[in-house]
This record gives C-alpha cells, sequence and structure tokens, in this order.
C-alpha cells in the first residue's frame, strides 16, 4: 500500500495508462485527455501543451544522445515567440 501523499512518476502513470487503455495509437481523445490531465498538462491551453510536448521531446532527443532536429527547435522558438507575444498583449 503506498502512503497517501505519494505521487506516481511520469513513468509509472505511462505504465498504468499502457495497462488500462492499452497501446497509445488505440487511444481516442477521452483517453488522451485523461492521461493528459494525469500529467497536470491544461488541454484547454493548446499554446502552451505544445511547448510543454516540444519540450519533452526535444529533453528525451538529448538525454539519448541523439541529435534534436532542427526543425523542432524552430517550432519551439516559434512557440515561445507565440506565448510572450500572449503574455505583452
Amino acid at each position: 500500500m503506498t502512503d497517501e501523499n505519494e505521487s506516481l512518476t511520469n513513468a509509472e502513470i505511462a505504465k498504468l495508462a499502457r495497462k488500462l487503455f492499452g497501446p497509445e495509437e488505440e487511444w481516442n481523445d477521452d483517453v488522451v485527455e485523461f492521461v493528459l490531465r494525469l500529467y497536470d498538462v491544461d488541454t484547454a491551453d493548446t499554446t502552451a501543451y505544445g511547448k510543454k510536448l516540444l519540450n519533452n521531446f526535444v529533453r528525451r532527443k538529448r538525454e539519448q544522445g541523439e541529435e534534436v532536429p532542427p526543425q523542432a527547435l524552430i517550432l519551439l522558438a516559434e512557440i515561445e515567440q507565440e506565448l510572450n507575444t500572449q503574455v505583452t498583449e
């Protein structure tokens, strides 16, 4: 039994989601939204969500010692610029 204050790690959330819902490519929109909420992702703010997805992608590539596609970095910069523009408006 786990302590009530203990949180699941991202790896544990991913493992649980796969056991409950099957392979990710078979998930419908409702399942995707549920899983994103488990990760504390607010799906209402798609620009911030996109930034978080890209940041995670870039981080994983770098951790694995792989090259980050330049297009991903360009898109991330554009999203960050869009978010900065929204804040200043």
